[in-house]
């Protein structure tokens, strides 16, 4: 435990974890200003000594940038759509098929206009193509059963699925593995990259809540008995309408985190492209094994090391290919032994036949002598 206390304030814990906790509990302590019994113990407000709350509320952001470290990966699931509530919205799910495939049939038509003009087609065109096809690789995966709800979950998803499609490699699995022989520069520049996701994504998660904790304060202090005779200036006016305020900018905040949030997914996704791209071979080798040349043997062995990692063992089908297992040399020296023995049997029989032979040919040319002779 206390061995990990650097890692908690460290960069990537700083950027990506401690300062959405501050700039959240700073907006927070402002939209409940009126309730000290509520912000108080937390070091957010009150009428304690200045040292008192300072300390506090350090305790309270630290504590907080913890709570949201632990729910990282939970937090990734919720925004990328693979859990509720993003994920019971069925709509998002069909609007984002929508796009993936007017994307795609604007990317063949384009192609197929180019193949057919060939050297003819305008430049203008196979910029657009090239542009919507890089567009294309970057924020959707390689199949379309695999697009997600949400535009970040997809950008996430192109390059997680990178490798598979390319390789035959999981790289949810094998990062870790892989990790293992990426220089630590090279490495640095990956996390750097993951922090400002992480950063930006807490944000968008954070400011998301604070927009519904602002509505639910103007709603509740909303003058119902008055606001059926109201006009819509009444909505605006008065004390409530520093809610709405803070809701819309809530509101601004998160879509402003979250349009920067897939911006710098993609580059991070690059990195993680280009460390399997350089590396794999690499881990090959760490994991005892060459990477076959042929490009099916090749994803077949990678497909096998996927599911090593996954379950434990590989589907024998996909297994890496067996250059020197000791089963096979054994069955090899047996084959071998055989036939050496094989071998070694037909030789004792032939011998004595070409003994035998060679000894009635002397005899048979010997009679033939005696023959001549006594002719």
């Amino acid at each position: 435990m206390l061995s990990s206390l650097p890692k908690l304030a460290d960069r990537a814990f700083l950027i990506g974890y401690l300062v959405p906790a501050a700039l959240f509990l700073a907006a927070f302590a402002s939209l409940f200003s009126d309730w000290p019994d509520l912000v108080g113990p937390l070091g957010l407000g009150g009428e304690a000594d200045g040292l008192e709350v300072l300390a506090k509320a350090a305790i309270s952001v630290w504590l907080f940038a913890i709570v949201l470290s632990l729910l990282n990966t939970v937090l990734y699931q919720v925004v990328e759509g693979y859990r509720p509530p993003i994920s019971w919205l069925g709509f998002l799910k069909r609007r984002a098929l929508a796009r993936h495939d007017a994307a795609k049939r604007e990317i063949d038509t384009l192609a197929a206009a180019w193949k057919k003009a060939g050297k003819a087609y305008p430049k203008v065109l196979q910029d657009r193509h090239d542009e919507s096809l890089r567009d294309f690789v970057a924020h959707y995966p390689s199949d379309r059963d695999l697009v997600l709800p949400t535009r970040f979950g997809n950008t996430i998803r192109a390059f997680e699925d990178y490798s598979r499609a390319l390789y035959g490699a999981d790289s949810i699995p094998l990062w870790i593995h892989l990790t293992t022989v990426i220089p630590k520069d090279f490495l640095e520049n990956v996390n750097d990259a993951r922090t400002h996701v992480n950063s930006l994504l807490n944000i968008v998660v954070l400011a998301t809540v604070f927009c519904a904790l602002a509505l639910a304060r103007y709603v509740v202090s909303m003058p119902w008995a008055d606001f059926m005779a109201a006009d819509l200036a009444f909505m605006l006016a008065g004390s409530q309408a520093g809610f709405l305020l803070y809701a819309i900018a809530a509101a601004a905040a998160a879509w402003l985190a979250y349009e920067l949030a897939i911006e710098r997914s993609v580059a991070w996704g690059s990195l993680v492209k280009a460390a399997f791209d350089c590396f794999l071979p690499e881990l090959a080798q760490k994991l005892g094994a060459t990477t076959p040349q042929a490009a099916g043997e090749s994803e077949a062995f990678w497909v096998g090391v996927s599911r090593q990692a996954i379950y434990n063992r590989p589907r024998p089908q996909q297994a890496p290919p067996a250059t020197k297992k000791p089963a096979a040399r054994a069955g090899k020296t047996r084959t071998v032994q055989a036939r050496s023995a094989a071998s070694g049997d037909t030789k004792k029989q032939r011998a004595p036949a070409k003994k035998n032979a060679r000894t009635g040919t002397a005899k048979a040319k010997a009679g033939g002598r005696k023959k001549t002779a006594a002719g």
